[in-house]
């Protein structure tokens, strides 16, 4: 079982001396928020994803087959200009470990996921982590288990440091993630319920390339979940 997310002391110590501002309105946060960085006001207002049979759908269009991944759900409405994108941004690129692990336990307060025996967060490459610091899509997952208290298993690990998706089609992302991902321990997961977390479902290949794995590995189902999903594919900036 990975281990628990532990905030940044640094950081914590610059939360306390220096005021927060929100990471969408740019307002000075006063008090506690649900989400690090993210007033409550401005976290009401994100637009909820497409429906679970949408999301669904969109992997069938995107892939022409059935899908691996029998169920899917996610949070957030995402495209361009929508409000969660800056703090998408922020969870991929500016150190915000805590605000991705708070989403994950706001996310687990708003799903009942009682069916599910383990979270799968979908992997970084190594050199990718080094990089950062840390996974995000990990860090969503421990906060959801957090309250939910279903474990949280690093099954999958990533062999190739792809290029970034972010400007790719449709059928150059699917290529892209084309046998990157192996399981590290079969018996880990073997027979049981899964649940993949990432940050942003857009086109869903990755999801899928994880959750074809994971069943040619033993486990008994794969469904997904993310903190938000495009609704159209116009890419992540």
């Amino acid at each position: 079982m990975a281990m628990t997310f532990i905030p940044n002391i640094m950081h914590t110590l610059m939360d306390a001396i220096a005021p927060l501002h929100c990471e969408t309105c740019n307002q000075r946060i006063d008090g506690h928020t649900h989400v690090h960085r993210v007033c409550d006001a401005c976290l009401y207002l994100f637009e909820s994803a497409p429906t679970d049979d949408d999301l669904l759908n969109q992997l069938y269009t995107q892939s022409n087959k059935d899908s691996f991944v029998y169920r899917i759900e996610s949070h957030f409405a995402f495209h361009q200009e929508a409000p969660i994108q800056h703090t998408i941004h922020a969870i991929k690129y500016e150190n915000a470990q805590q605000m991705a692990f708070d989403f994950g336990k706001y996310i687990a307060m708003n799903k009942n996921h009682s069916e599910v025996d383990n979270y799968v967060p979908v992997p970084l490459h190594s050199a990718r982590v080094r990089e950062r610091g840390y996974n995000q899509s990990l860090l969503i997952a421990q906060g959801i288990s957090s309250i939910t208290k279903v474990p949280v298993t690093n099954a999958l690990e990533r062999l190739l440091y792809s290029t970034t998706q972010t400007k790719l089609s449709s059928k150059d992302r699917m290529q892209n993630v084309q046998g990157i991902f192996s399981i590290k321990n079969a018996d880990l997961i073997r027979d049981k319920r899964l649940m993949l977390i990432d940050d942003v479902m857009t086109t869903g290949s990755t999801l899928e390339e994880c959750a074809q794995v994971l069943l040619e590995s033993g486990a008994c189902s794969v469904s997904a979940l993310t903190l938000a999903a495009a609704t159209s594919t116009r890419g992540i900036q």
